[in-house]
């Protein structure tokens, strides 16, 4: 039996010379009937075999009318080829009657994959509104959990996130199109454990797939011309008009060029005719026609205008509309500003006709995407640094928006240039050059000097090698030389100069410096300077160390002396972990790896994160175990020193420093018959106290250095001496307790007294609880109480004393505050909460969606922090992405191709010097608002409260939007005014700090005001 009988087979259209050919075979022996619709033509061959044809028409082929039925009854091949103009057929019938659908132009049902599978399929619609086209994909397979869509678009390949509009139906419109245009579109449907990706699937721009035939005789009406913005090489047109098609094709001549744009029926259309000549008077006609060629009735219109006179850009600034990707409906300015060696790049979208516009710098060479800084009026800013004065940058703006984005060219810059053509004819001058730290393989330099432009060249040379290097004017540069030979005597010669050529005057400056003996570095301890990420400007040294036979202590320390805020974490190899190190002193850092295999190679790094940046050692393999024995130390602890620091009536403490090669140093205190045995890190002050002392009675403690191998220091010993203090028996006074900011769940003390010790301890209890601080005498001490309730009444019991157990006369003070609403929202919000470390005062914290992009912003509360860096934590599946830095303790990272509707959940770590403090995870949903109650950034900065202080009547005002409410609250949480007014008449409040809650539209924000 032949294997292909009872089994009917269509073949889908496939276009050739914009003919549809439609190929249908079955090996039968029954009757098959076959309905056509709009089929134009229709030729039959039969064939006793497969064999491959060329079919040839005679002129004299039949016309067939619509729904034309001919049966056709054969034993062998029947091939039936199809001619169609238009859609093809849409259906064929069996005997029995049964139906198979047929694909067509504009939508269809498949599963056939380009990539994956489909258990099912999919079904896919097209739809044509104006020069947009509608793309609707429907995941059919019910085997798959957690799908998502993306649009593929062939060429060029762009990939685009699909909203979903319920269930596993997504769609995506696609913006600009040409009608009559051919376009090619696949759907990549990913889902937990894989992904599956339709075939292309292509379609005429304007088809409607809606058959019959019909002819379009309705010409466009209220076709509209007017000239817009006028530029010195370009003139905009601002273009409506309406047709029956939904789209209306306008065509501008002028001279002997014509430029065609077609737009939506009944919307605005901005065209922009570029390449003009400055300075110029132009006579343009335009046209507005349909697509099938009716024409309005009132063509052409003619307009007339003149371009502005040439405005001639420079390397420094300018203005263009030229587009590397996507078009400019008006333009772009640009302009560029060194700094030092940093430069400042300002772009400004001239467009109006696009919304929701975020900017992105791109570097050329190498190639970095960094986003910009949003100003008023469309302009953007980043300032890129560590650059060279004298090299050449290229920068472009990627604008993206929703619908689409549009990227400038790249334009060249020259580190250093102002283009004013002015001569700089002025020498450096203060130029001081000095050798920092000196390794056996290296010579750190300090350089510093001013000059009139922002920024020094320093050229160092030594054996005929010369290095130059870029700093900025009157700030010291550190310079680490690498690559020298050990125990070698090197001269330097260091000169300074400024990007026009001007020499300092006390150039050359002369430098000896002999680099240090070869040290053993072993596997188990050695010094680096390779960065995987970032630069060491002098390096590190590392240490590692297994204890209890299975554990791993890691011990490292930056050298680098040009950063500030330094915090670090262990990275693990394989597989990756990041993990908090321990500050041990300075910039020592130490982490203990438990329950490690001995034997095993582990490969371990560590990243320093610090105000500004990170650097990330290079990763060091380290055997499980190995205790590496190292050759006999014979160097003694060097620049030793001890003195006296605090001393009270029973205690006297001892400061204690000094340096040594084994990296610690052990100092030996000896008083009277008793002996302290303290260990410190080499380098680094080690404080020891002494307690359990007589008063008033004189003490001599005898202090000696010593390292691990026993070596002694060459001024042992030191003798320190000091008296302790006569008994204390003077309490605290003037001791005062107030309440402070209040919020839904924190209230602030503010605590102030005197005491003779120099110092008061204050002790605050409420709910059971018990909170205690150290502050200066006479100075006001600042207590922040975490984790209240919303609207509750608290009640603080304060009491003041000092270190010898005095108590203030007016112990205790009761304070009462009432913690205000909390108008926290999934948007935005205040807390004090931490899941790692903890919060002085707290955080605000605001999410915002601008198209498929979420924006995060995080600002710190807390003023005892310095050296303040942010990452923004993803929870599922975790990421750490570093946030720009914007204002003061203000944070923002935007999280780019979300999908409306998806629940993201974030974080935020602040690092800082000698610590880090992790925000809670916070859920936020893409594309939710969260209607009243935001606080913003943006209001913040908009609104204005003045006069303030204030003692009559206080003016609000908004520059973002009109005030809808006012509210006004006492520093215990109690609304004591309400207003929709932007004048508020405060003299009848006492004297005192207000929080002023401003409602504008759907947004808030909380000003602190001060009546007097």
């Amino acid at each position: 039996m032949n294997p292909f009988r009872d089994k009917f087979v269509i073949a889908l259209p496939a276009y050739e010379n914009g003919v549809v050919v439609v190929l249908m075979y079955r090996y039968i022996e029954d009757v098959v009937a076959v309905n056509f619709y709009n089929v134009w033509f229709v030729y039959t061959l039969v064939l006793a075999m497969c064999e491959k044809i060329t079919i040839i028409l005679a002129e004299n082929i039949k016309f067939m009318n619509n729904n034309y039925q001919k049966c056709i009854k054969v034993l062998s091949l029947l091939i039936c080829v199809v001619f169609a103009q238009y859609s093809g057929f849409s259906k064929t019938t069996n005997l029995n009657n049964t139906i198979t659908t047929v694909d067509d132009a504009c939508s269809g049902t498949s599963n056939v994959a380009s990539q994956g599978s489909f258990s099912t399929g999919y079904s896919y619609q097209f739809q044509t509104v104006g020069n947009s086209v509608t793309i609707t994909a429907t995941l059919l397979d019910t085997d798959k959990v957690g799908v998502v869509a993306y649009i593929w678009q062939q060429t060029p390949f762009v990939e685009t996130p699909m909203p979903t509009t319920g269930g596993l139906t997504f769609a995506q419109t696609i913006t600009g199109q040409t009608p009559g245009a051919t376009i090619h579109y696949a759907v990549k449907f990913a889902y937990s454990g894989g992904m599956s990706v339709t075939q292309y699937l292509s379609y005429v721009v304007g088809e409607n797939c809606g058959g019959g035939g019909s002819t379009d005789t309705v010409a466009p009406t209220d076709f509209t011309a007017a000239v817009g913005t006028i530029g010195s090489n370009s003139v905009q047109f601002l273009l409506n008009g309406s047709d029956d098609s939904g789209s209306v094709i306008y065509t501008i001549t002028y001279g002997s060029s014509t430029a065609t744009t077609t737009g939506t029926s009944g919307s605005q259309q901005a065209f922009v005719v570029n390449n003009l000549n400055a300075d110029t008077a132009y006579t343009f006609s335009i046209t507005a026609t349909d697509a099938a060629g009716n024409a309005a009735a009132n063509n052409p219109i003619v307009l007339q205008a003149t371009t502005l006179e040439a405005v001639e850009n420079t390397p420094c600034a300018g203005t263009s509309n030229a587009a590397a990707e996507g078009t400019f409906s008006t333009g772009y300015t640009y302009s560029f500003q060194t700094t030092g060696n940093s430069v400042t790049a300002t772009f400004q979208l001239l467009d109006t006709d696009k919304v929701g516009v975020v900017a992105y710098l791109w570097q050329q060479t190498p190639f970095v995407e960094w986003p910009m800084t949003a100003s008023p009026g469309l302009t953007f800013t980043k300032t890129v640094t560590d650059l060279t004065p004298g090299t050449v940058v290229s920068f472009g703006v990627k604008f993206a928006y929703a619908g689409g984005l549009s990227r400038t060219l790249y334009y060249s810059y020259t580190v250093g240039d102002n283009c004013t053509g002015t001569v700089d004819t002025e020498a450096p001058t203060a130029f001081t050059a000095t050798v920092g730290t000196i390794t056996p393989t290296s010579v750190q330099f300090l350089l510093n000097g001013t000059d009139d432009s922002g920024s020094l060249i320093y050229t160092i040379s030594y054996n005929g090698t010369s290095v130059n290097l870029s700093g900025n004017s009157g700030s010291q540069q550190a310079y680490v030389l690498n690559g020298l030979d050990a125990d070698t005597i090197y001269n330097f010669t260091v000169t300074a100069a400024d990007l026009a050529g001007n020499m300092a005057a006390n150039n050359p400056i002369s430098l000896t410096a002999t680099t240090l003996a070869p040290t053993s570095s072993v596997p188990c301890t050695g010094t680096g300077t390779e960065a995987q990420q970032g630069s060491f400007s002098t390096g590190y040294s590392y240490s590692f160390q297994t204890v209890n036979g299975s554990d791993v202590v890691v011990t490292i320390t930056m050298l680098d002396t040009d950063k500030v805020g330094v915090v670090a974490y262990l990275w693990t190899q394989t597989p990756f972990t990041e993990a908090p190190m321990q500050n041990a002193g300075g910039l020592t850092f130490t982490k203990t790896l438990t329950g490690q295999t001995p034997g095993a190679t582990i490969g371990l790094a560590v990243k320093f994160a610090y105000s500004g940046g990170l650097s990330a050692t290079a990763y060091i393999p380290y055997v499980v175990g190995q205790d590496c024995e190292l050759p006999e130390d014979t160097e003694a602890p060097a620049n030793f020193t001890a003195t006296a620091g605090t001393i009270t009536s029973d205690s006297v403490e001892i400061l204690l420093n000094g340096t040594d090669n084994s990296g610690t140093v052990i100092y030996t205190v000896t008083y009277g018959s008793e002996t302290v045995t303290v260990t410190g890190t080499s380098g680094v002050a080690t404080s020891v106290v002494i307690d359990g002392l007589d008063p008033e009675t004189a003490y001599s403690f005898n202090v000696e250095a010593a390292d691990e191998a026993g070596n002694e220091a060459a001024n042992n010993a030191i003798v320190v001496d000091a008296t302790t203090l006569m008994i204390d028996n003077d309490a605290p006074a003037d001791f005062t307790a107030t309440v402070g900011t209040v919020t839904a769940t924190t209230v602030q003390i503010l605590l102030n007294g005197t005491d003779n010790s120099g110092s008061v301890t204050y002790t605050i209890t409420y709910n059971g609880q018990t909170t205690t601080v150290t502050g200066v005498s006479g100075e006001q001490t600042t207590v922040t109480i975490n984790g209240l309730s919303p609207e509750a009444v608290y009640s603080f019991s304060v009491v003041a004393a000092d270190a010898a157990g005095n108590v203030a006369a007016n112990n205790p003070i009761v304070l009462e505050a009432t913690t205000m609403e909390d108008t926290n929202t999934e948007c935005a919000g205040m807390s004090s909460s931490a899941q790692d470390g903890a919060f002085s005062i707290g955080y605000n914290y605001s999410f915002e969606t601008v198209g498929n992009d979420v924006t995060a912003t995080f600002t710190m509360l807390d003023t005892d922090k310095v050296g303040v860096v942010a990452y923004l934590w993803q929870q599922t599946p975790f990421t750490e992405t570093p946030m720009t830095n914007t204002d003061g303790l203000t944070f923002t990272a935007t999280v780019t191709g979300q999908t409306a509707g998806t629940d993201l959940a974030f974080a935020v770590k602040f690092a800082y010097a000698g610590g880090q403090s992790v925000t809670n995870y916070y859920t936020y949903t893409v594309g939710e608002d969260c209607g009243l109650g935001i606080e913003t950034p943006e209001l913040e900065a908009a609104v204005k409260l003045y006069p303030n202080p204030a003692n009559n009547v206080v003016n609000i005002d908004s520059q973002l939007s009109n005030i809808s409410k006012v509210e006004v609250y006492s520093v215990l949480g109690t609304k004591v005014m309400e207003s929709a007014n932007t004048q508020l008449n405060v003299e009848n409040l006492s004297d005192g700090i207000y929080m002023v809650k401003i409602y504008a539209g759907n947004k808030s924000v909380t000003k602190k005001l001060v009546v007097q």
